[in-house]
């Protein structure tokens, strides 16, 4: 059996399965609470979610095995998630609808609503993951 560092492939994957759905829970409740109601929108929250949180996760597995322990793990982390904050802005300003929405962004326009929103939904679900990290670590 394939492992990485003492945990199996099998073990990696459900822990991945985790962290995905509690960050599609976190970013559409967060999503929620900013004022986001249409359907369309957490479609592309949870379709965004799907491809970018499984590669981040990845890539920084890969970093901490290169890195070993080394302290740039903050570094790293942080690199990533400007990386898809960026990359969330992208897709959220090709495919969500923010017209209509009574969200928070109403004087904003589309590219800085798309921004701020990618902005707000990866620190409630990047804050509240460390931190449920520290609880379980």
């Amino acid at each position: 059996m394939i492992s990485f560092c003492g945990a199996g492939v099998f073990s990696y994957i459900v822990l991945l399965s985790l962290v995905l759905a509690f960050t599609i829970m976190i970013e559409c409740l967060t999503a929620y609470l900013i004022g986001f109601r249409k359907k369309k929108n957490y479609t592309v929250i949870v379709c965004t979610d799907c491809i970018t949180n499984p590669l981040v996760n990845i890539v920084f597995i890969l970093f901490c095995l290169m890195l070993n322990n080394s302290g740039f793990f903050g570094f790293v982390f942080l690199s990533l998630e400007v990386i898809v904050v960026f990359a969330e802005r992208y897709l959220f300003s090709q495919y969500m609808d923010f017209r209509e929405e009574t969200h928070v962004f109403g004087n904003f326009e589309f590219d800085q609503r798309a921004l701020f929103t990618s902005i707000i939904l990866n620190a409630a679900s990047a804050a509240l993951g460390h931190f449920l990290f520290l609880l379980i670590v």
